[in-house]
């Protein structure tokens, strides 16, 4: 919902989650953790702009900007990602346009992470007409591509680059702050995953922001009950 989470190319943002992953062998190619794109296959002039966090080949790879050649992309060098162990991650952007101002953190640190073949926006606008904020999915279709099997907690978005000691603060060896009280001011978007009750779909967004959700497709119980 809203707009707080559609980015401009100048602007500075950062995500961070806990995630595991249900998923192992051939299933680990692609997994959308989350997104606000427009995704549209019947339509390559507004396919992926937006920018969304994905596991690919049990790496994270991070997507940022518009179609074709006019985007950022920066992807851990690792593989990252098991069916074992909850991850903490965190991606931030800088605002300055190339790939080069992109991190990925893991687990409370910086982790070894190589830029994509395309650097630049070179000017272009992000298009958010088509796009939609998606938690464990994106916008459109249903392959592994386009959604995340396995249990996502403690979503925050901000509209700042977080610095080291934020990411530090947020995982603190597994017990982590809560996102709201990190960069408080800059959250544009909070989902801790607590239901309103047993049976409810609806997922809040604590930012303030009210950029509120639903959940969709998932088992019963889903979230938790805080």
């Amino acid at each position: 919902g809203g707009t707080a989470t559609d980015f401009a190319a100048d602007q500075a943002f950062s995500i961070s989650g806990w995630v595991k992953p249900a998923y192992d062998g051939s299933e680990a190619a692609r997994c959308m953790m989350l997104a606000n794109n427009s995704g549209d296959p019947a339509s390559t002039a507004n396919d992926n702009y937006g920018w969304y966090v994905l596991g690919y080949n049990k790496t994270i790879y991070f997507f940022f900007g518009a179609p074709g050649t006019h985007h950022i992309t920066m992807a851990t060098d690792a593989a990252v990602l098991n069916t074992t162990d909850w991850l903490h991650f965190v991606v931030t952007y800088d605002g300055t346009e190339i790939n080069s101002g992109m991190n990925i953190y893991i687990n409370g640190s910086a982790e070894a992470s190589t830029g994509g073949s395309y650097g630049t926006f070179a000017g272009k606008t992000v298009d958010y007409t088509l796009a939609k904020l998606r938690l464990a999915g994106r916008h459109w279709g249903n392959s592994l591509f386009h959604r995340f099997p396995g249990i996502e907690d403690e979503i925050g978005i901000w509209n700042v680059e977080l610095d080291s000691g934020a990411v530090s603060d947020l995982y603190n060896s597994g017990n982590g702050v809560k996102a709201n009280t990190v960069s408080s001011s800059n959250l544009v978007a909070y989902y801790d995953m607590e239901c309103d009750g047993p049976g409810s779909t609806n997922l809040k967004d604590l930012s303030g922001n009210s950029n509120d959700g639903t959940l969709t497709n998932m088992p019963s119980g889903s979230c938790g009950s805080g």
